[in-house]
Protein backbone atom coordinates (compact mmCIF):
# COMPACT_ATOMS: atom_id res chain seq x y z
CA UNK A 1 0.00 0.00 0.00
CA UNK A 2 1.18 3.25 -0.60
CA UNK A 3 2.12 5.89 1.82
CA UNK A 4 -0.08 8.18 1.55
CA UNK A 5 -2.82 5.94 1.96
CA UNK A 6 -4.92 5.66 5.00
CA UNK A 7 -5.21 3.44 8.11
CA UNK A 8 -8.67 2.41 6.47
CA UNK A 9 -6.88 1.70 3.14
CA UNK A 10 -4.85 -0.42 4.96
CA UNK A 11 -7.57 -2.47 6.60
CA UNK A 12 -9.16 -3.19 3.70
CA UNK A 13 -5.78 -4.43 1.98
CA UNK A 14 -5.63 -6.67 4.62
CA UNK A 15 -8.48 -8.00 4.72
CA UNK A 16 -8.94 -8.35 0.97
CA UNK A 17 -5.91 -10.17 0.54
CA UNK A 18 -6.42 -12.36 3.72
CA UNK A 19 -2.78 -11.77 4.18
CA UNK A 20 -2.75 -10.62 7.86
CA UNK A 21 -0.16 -7.78 6.67
CA UNK A 22 0.12 -4.86 4.27
CA UNK A 23 3.45 -3.41 3.38
CA UNK A 24 4.09 0.17 3.52
CA UNK A 25 5.88 1.63 0.40
CA UNK A 26 6.67 5.40 -0.28
CA UNK A 27 6.54 6.47 -3.97
CA UNK A 28 9.40 4.89 -5.19
CA UNK A 29 8.40 1.36 -4.21
CA UNK A 30 10.85 1.47 -1.23
CA UNK A 31 9.42 -0.56 1.73
CA UNK A 32 9.37 1.81 4.71
CA UNK A 33 6.59 -0.09 6.86
CA UNK A 34 4.78 -2.83 7.34
CA UNK A 35 0.99 -2.76 8.98
CA UNK A 36 -0.29 -6.02 10.92
CA UNK A 37 -3.52 -7.34 12.44
CA UNK A 38 -1.45 -7.58 15.47
CA UNK A 39 -1.02 -3.99 15.36
CA UNK A 40 -4.44 -3.50 15.42
CA UNK A 41 -4.79 -6.10 18.22
CA UNK A 42 -2.39 -3.87 20.31
CA UNK A 43 -4.18 -1.06 20.09
CA UNK A 44 -7.29 -2.47 21.13
CA UNK A 45 -5.14 -4.13 24.15
CA UNK A 46 -4.34 -0.57 25.70
CA UNK A 47 -7.78 1.09 25.29
CA UNK A 48 -8.44 0.72 28.91
CA UNK A 49 -5.48 3.22 29.72
CA UNK A 50 -7.48 5.86 28.22
CA UNK A 51 -7.98 8.31 31.02
CA UNK A 52 -10.18 10.47 29.13
CA UNK A 53 -13.70 10.73 28.84
CA UNK A 54 -14.89 9.28 25.34
CA UNK A 55 -18.43 9.07 22.95
CA UNK A 56 -18.22 6.86 20.32
CA UNK A 57 -20.85 6.93 17.41
CA UNK A 58 -20.98 3.88 15.37
CA UNK A 59 -22.56 2.12 12.38
CA UNK A 60 -23.37 -1.52 12.99
CA UNK A 61 -23.04 -1.94 9.55
CA UNK A 62 -19.87 -0.92 9.52
CA UNK A 63 -17.72 -3.16 6.87
CA UNK A 64 -14.70 -2.05 7.52
CA UNK A 65 -14.40 -1.93 11.59
CA UNK A 66 -16.77 -4.81 12.64
CA UNK A 67 -19.26 -3.04 15.53
CA UNK A 68 -19.10 -6.10 17.73
CA UNK A 69 -14.73 -6.38 18.12
CA UNK A 70 -14.54 -2.20 17.75
CA UNK A 71 -17.91 -0.82 19.23
CA UNK A 72 -20.02 -3.15 21.52
CA UNK A 73 -16.85 -4.46 22.81
CA UNK A 74 -15.58 -0.89 24.67
CA UNK A 75 -18.52 -1.08 26.82
CA UNK A 76 -17.22 -1.74 30.18
CA UNK A 77 -13.57 -1.18 29.17
CA UNK A 78 -13.87 2.77 29.47
CA UNK A 79 -15.36 4.48 32.82
CA UNK A 80 -18.27 6.83 31.78
CA UNK A 81 -18.30 5.53 28.03
CA UNK A 82 -21.01 7.00 25.98
CA UNK A 83 -21.62 4.41 22.83
CA UNK A 84 -24.08 5.12 20.50
CA UNK A 85 -24.94 2.51 17.68
CA UNK A 86 -26.81 3.47 14.77
CA UNK A 87 -28.32 0.50 13.26
CA UNK A 88 -27.62 -0.52 9.56
CA UNK A 89 -25.58 2.60 9.51
CA UNK A 90 -21.70 1.80 7.59
CA UNK A 91 -18.33 3.11 8.53
CA UNK A 92 -19.06 7.23 8.02
CA UNK A 93 -22.34 7.78 9.40
CA UNK A 94 -21.54 11.33 9.17
CA UNK A 95 -22.61 11.18 5.84
CA UNK A 96 -25.26 8.39 6.09
CA UNK A 97 -27.20 10.11 9.10
CA UNK A 98 -25.41 13.69 9.61
CA UNK A 99 -27.96 15.16 11.72
CA UNK A 100 -27.58 12.32 14.20
CA UNK A 101 -24.02 12.99 14.42
CA UNK A 102 -24.14 16.62 14.83
CA UNK A 103 -26.74 15.80 17.44
CA UNK A 104 -24.31 13.48 19.01
CA UNK A 105 -21.32 15.65 19.05
CA UNK A 106 -23.13 18.49 20.48
CA UNK A 107 -24.24 16.58 23.64
CA UNK A 108 -20.79 15.25 24.01
CA UNK A 109 -19.72 18.86 23.94
CA UNK A 110 -22.29 19.50 26.48
CA UNK A 111 -21.62 16.92 28.78
CA UNK A 112 -17.71 17.69 28.16
CA UNK A 113 -18.19 21.52 29.31
CA UNK A 114 -20.31 20.75 31.91
CA UNK A 115 -17.65 18.32 34.05
CA UNK A 116 -15.05 21.33 33.17
CA UNK A 117 -16.93 23.74 35.10
CA UNK A 118 -17.92 20.96 37.89
CA UNK A 119 -14.12 20.65 38.06
CA UNK A 120 -13.27 24.10 38.02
Amino acid sequence: IELNKTVRDALLRTAETRSGAVCVVDQGGKLVGIFTAGDLKRQQERYGEIGLPVSIHFGTADRVLNCDEHGRSMDGKLPGLQLELAEGVGHMPQYAEPERVAEFIRRVARRAFADASLAG
